[in-house]
C-alpha cells in the first residue's frame, strides 16, 4: 500500500452489513421478473446454478487474496496477472460501477415515483421522474460515494438490509396468499368437475411448454393465473444477466 492510499479499516459488523447489502442488494428486486420470464422450474434451477457459481468464484477469490496478500480486487489482479490486466480490470470495473449506478437510479425513480404519486398526486412536483433522479443522485448517491472509509457505510447498509428483509417478508406473504388462492381455485374446479358440474381445471394454468407467439406472458393481470414450468424465448436470455447481477458482490469482497 502506498502512502497516497487510505488504510482499509472497518469493524467486523460494518463489513458484514456492507457485504450483505452488496450480495442481496437492489438486484434482488428484479429476481421475480427473471423467474417469471424463465418459468417456475427453469427460473428456480437457474437461480440455484447462479448461486452455486457465485459461491464457488467467491471462494476462489478469497483463497487467492489470502495467498497473494491482496486487499482489493484490483490488487489481486495486479499481483497475479500483472499491470496490464489490472488496468483492463479497472476499466471494466468503471463501466460496471457506472452501469450499476444507472440501474440503482432507475430503481429509485420507479419506487419513489409511484410512492410520491400516491402520496402527493401523479401531477405533483415530487412525483416528477427527473426531479427524483436529480435528488437521489446529488443528495444521496454522491455523498455516499465520496466516503473514504467503508466503515461509515455501515448505517446505510444496515438500513438497506432491514428494508430488504421487510420487502422479502411482504413478498413471501403475498406469494403464499397467491399460491393458496390458486390451489383453492383448482381444488374447487376439480371437485365441480368430479361432481359432473363441469368447469374442470384449466390445463393452460400448468403449461410446461414454451409459450406460443399468441400466449406470451406480458405481465398483464388476468382472471386466470398462469404458472409455467419453463419459458424458452428471447426473454429467457435477457433474464439470465438479471440473476447474475443479483448475486454479484465479488468486487466488494
Amino acid at each position: 500500500m502506498t502512502s497516497s492510499e487510505t488504510p482499509r479499516r472497518a469493524s467486523v459488523l460494518s463489513t458484514a452489513f456492507n457485504l450483505i447489502n452488496c450480495a442481496i442488494g437492489a438486484g434482488v428486486l428484479s429476481v421475480p421478473y427473471a423467474v417469471r420470464s424463465m418459468g417456475a422450474v427453469l427460473g428456480a434451477l437457474s437461480l440455484c446454478l447462479v448461486m452455486a457459481i457465485s459461491v464457488l468464484t467467491l471462494n476462489v477469490l478469497t483463497r487467492a487474496a489470502r495467498a497473494y496478500g491482496a486487499s482489493s480486487y484490483q490488487e489481486l489482479v495486479r499481483k497475479s496477472m500483472g499491470w496490464f490486466a489490472a488496468h483492463v480490470v479497472s476499466l471494466t470495473l468503471i463501466a460496471y460501477v457506472f452501469g450499476s449506478c444507472v440501474a440503482y437510479t432507475i430503481v429509485c425513480a420507479d419506487s419513489f415515483g409511484e410512492f410520491n404519486a400516491r402520496a402527493f398526486g401523479s401531477g405533483s412536483f415530487a412525483a416528477n421522474r427527473s426531479v427524483i433522479v436529480l435528488f437521489t443522485s446529488t443528495c444521496v448517491m454522491l455523498p455516499l460515494s465520496l466516503l473514504r472509509s467503508m466503515e461509515r457505510m455501515a448505517f446505510a447498509s444496515s438500513f438497506s438490509v432491514l428494508a430488504l428483509l421487510y420487502t422479502a417478508v411482504v413478498v413471501v406473504a403475498k406469494g403464499v396468499d397467491a399460491v393458496g388462492a390458486l390451489f383453492l381455485d383448482v381444488f374447487i374446479a376439480t371437485m365441480r368437475h368430479r361432481s359432473g358440474g363441469g368447469g374442470g381445471p384449466d390445463h393452460d394454468v400448468y403449461s410446461a411448454t414454451s409459450p406460443s407467439s399468441n400466449d406470451v406472458d406480458d405481465g398483464s393481470t388476468s382472471s386466470t393465473p398462469r404458472v409455467r414450468a419453463w419459458v424458452l424465448n428471447h426473454g429467457t436470455v435477457l433474464a439470465l444477466p438479471v440473476l447474475v447481477f443479483a448475486f454479484q458482490c465479488h468486487v466488494q469482497v
